[in-house]
């Protein structure tokens, strides 16, 4: 099912053979949030949803930071309030995330990671005016039918 969902991500890519430096963003990122789902699920068990959310929210803070100022914040002070309207959201969903953990098992809550793709797209399409080809949809397809396979195997 691993090596499944792997062939689907690479037929989403479409690697032609040229490394794109980009791409270890892309595998940060994958690893950066499977290291946060498996920190949610040992928080949520192990201190009331509100300081886990501290915890994670100050560990965030301290990493992401000067990654930030290294980037520059010239004009951010524009967007401050798109700033504060995504963490009050992302605090909402990390909370809610945290406490799902603690009534349910990671086996039932990881299908609902595949919601992402769905708001992958949506958020391709409004911001970008971009809408997945062919290929992409059959590597998504591919890539949902391996989830769906570990989940039948765990039931």
């Amino acid at each position: 099912a691993v090596i499944l969902g792997f062939i689907g991500v690479l037929v989403v890519l479409r690697p032609d053979g040229n490394f794109d430096t980009n791409i270890l963003w892309a595998i940060g990122a994958g690893l950066c949030f499977a290291l946060y789902m498996l920190a949610t699920r040992l928080a949520a068990r192990q201190a009331p949803p509100l300081a886990a959310l501290s915890y994670q929210s100050v560990l965030g803070t301290l990493v992401l930071t000067p990654l930030a100022l290294g980037a520059g914040v010239q004009g951010a002070r524009s967007f401050l309030w798109i700033f504060a309207l995504i963490g009050l959201l992302q605090s909402a969903s990390h909370g809610l995330s945290i406490t799902a953990f603690r009534f349910a098992p990671a086996s039932v809550l990881a299908p609902l990671v595949y919601l992402e793709i769905v708001a992958a797209v949506i958020v391709g399409l409004v911001a970008f005016g971009d809408w997945p080809v062919t290929q992409t949809w059959l590597g998504i397809a591919i890539i949902i039918a391996a989830g769906s396979l570990v989940a039948a195997r765990r039931n």
